[in-house]
């Protein structure tokens, strides 16, 4: 697996402008897939942020390192005023929309924890 010094909201930005017009060619359906891919990411690995695999008893293992990978749309908190103002206006379109980047660990970068005693 290689994480291809994806670091930064950034490089993960000029990434994803090379990666989304090839989908239609690739077959992903979205660029998340795309990087997962890229990434080598073997099909079979779940992955998880480093708060999700610690919740679910796990560590992750020294010296791995986090997959940048595009997280849910985030929406902006607005008052009541402006959601009426644009219900009434339905030409808004996905560029208004604001992703943010998540950091991800593979299971096979964690391990389980031991029981503390």
């Amino acid at each position: 697996m290689n994480n291809l010094g994806v670091k930064t909201r950034e490089d993960l930005k000029q990434i994803s402008a090379e990666i989304k017009p090839l989908l239609p060619m690739t077959g992903f359906s979205c660029v998340n897939e795309a990087l997962k891919n890229m990434y080598e990411i073997p099909e079979d690995q779940t992955l998880d942020t480093f708060q999700g695999w610690k919740k679910k008893g796990y560590s992750v293992k020294k010296g791995e390192h986090a997959f940048t990978f595009w997280s849910a749309p985030l929406k902006a908190k607005k008052d009541q005023e402006q959601q009426a103002e644009e219900k009434k206006d339905e030409k808004e379109t996905d560029d208004k929309k604001m992703f943010g980047i998540c950091k991800l660990f593979a299971s096979c970068q964690v391990e389980k924890m031991e029981a503390r005693v």
